[in-house]
């Protein structure tokens, strides 16, 4: 999708780390939009004090819109929101009581939840947990009545839309108009358009604040990182997600790995650097983590075919019986290596709590 009017929009150096300060970095990957076809050639870095990764050249602040097309960027689709989920038939009806079931055992008090449940409450943590707290229970919040939720790059409402249904009070921050949009019109979430650091929130107002898949995308994480650790309330929680670019995949898939997403991730993590980052803006690590993330050698696959073809394949990523296969094989290869290493996932993801 490049520019109709052929203008790479304009660039800017980030001569210094903002985690440790230092101006010294070493080129370790080059950069170009494979997901838009948008033009631009850019760089990763990989600083020499304290080893984060940041993108240099990158676009400047006024051009970072530009790569976010309103129609094409995949975080303002609304699909698989709790009103996009029918509820007409029995198995729906049944996964519904499980899940009450299960986040009864989260604090999610409710009235159906009767004792004859609850006698069978934690075969059924054991048995859907992961299934019931829509597929990433660990940063699924535990209830805090009457509790405020926020989430940094909301996007199109819906994590936020999973919170309000099981009674948070929420609001969120995105930066795209469409997303905005999106989250007001299809679910009534409150979203302030713009960056977290101009919305109008007084300090501890949030119990719980989520950040899937956003650290990247700021300009300065670490700044925004202090910023937010304000709008905690004490005991309050902070959950962060985001590429591990210290990843097995990483490793495997060199230029064609999916995480470096040129231009929109300006920063890339390790499980240390994150680590410092959550630290440095005075927050307590309660637990880090990494994880697999399935499908991104479809995506490697993908790169590779597209650039030797030279033009965007009809099907992203490609789904060939022969690139299934090769993916899945690539994704069990990924896995037995996260489980020989821990923190060699793909995704690094920590909670944090504010003092």
């Amino acid at each position: 999708m490049p520019d109709p009017n052929g203008v790479t929009p304009a660039l800017e150096i980030v001569a210094v780390c903002p985690l440790c300060g230092s101006g010294e970095a070493a080129r370790i990957a080059g950069g170009r939009d494979r997901v838009h076809g948008l033009p631009g050639q850019f760089g990763f870095v990989r600083c020499s004090g304290c080893s984060l990764v940041r993108l240099s050249p990158r676009p400047a602040p006024e051009a970072l819109g530009f790569y976010y097309p309103a129609h094409g960027y995949y975080s303002y689709s609304t699909a698989n929101s709790v009103e996009a989920i029918r509820h007409d038939r029995f198995r729906d009806r049944l996964r519904d009581a499980i899940r009450e079931i299960v986040l009864d055992a989260w604090g999610y008090r409710s009235p159906s939840v009767r004792s004859w449940r609850r006698a069978i409450q934690p075969l059924l943590v054991f048995l859907f947990e992961r299934k019931a707290l829509y597929g990433k229970p660990r940063r699924f919040p535990r209830f805090v009545p009457g509790g405020l939720a926020l989430d940094v790059g909301s996007g199109s409402g819906v994590y936020l839309s999973f919170l309000k249904k099981h009674g948070w009070n929420v609001q969120g921050v995105d930066i795209g108009a469409e997303a905005v949009r999106a989250a007001r019109e299809s679910f009534g979430i409150d979203v302030f358009e713009g960056n977290v650091e101009d919305a109008p929130f007084p300090p501890e107002s949030f119990d719980f604040i989520h950040m899937s898949h956003v650290i990247e995308h700021l300009p300065d994480p670490v700044a925004t990182l202090a910023h937010v650790a304000t709008l905690l309330r004490p005991g309050g929680t902070l959950y962060i997600e985001t590429p591990n670019v210290e990843s097995y995949g990483r490793r495997r898939c060199g230029e064609y790995w999916c995480g470096w997403d040129a231009p929109r991730h300006l920063f890339l993590f390790t499980p240390e650097t994150l680590r410092r980052s959550v630290e440095r803006a005075g927050l307590r690590v309660a637990k880090l983590w990494t994880e697999p993330w399935p499908g991104i050698y479809s995506w490697e696959h993908t790169y590779r075919l597209e650039e030797q073809r030279g033009a965007f394949l009809e099907e992203r990523p490609a789904a060939g019986q022969t690139a299934r296969f090769r993916s899945a094989a690539l994704d069990f290869l990924g896995a037995l290596h996260h489980r020989i290493d821990a923190l060699d996932g793909e995704i690094v993801a920590c909670r944090a709590e504010r003092p």
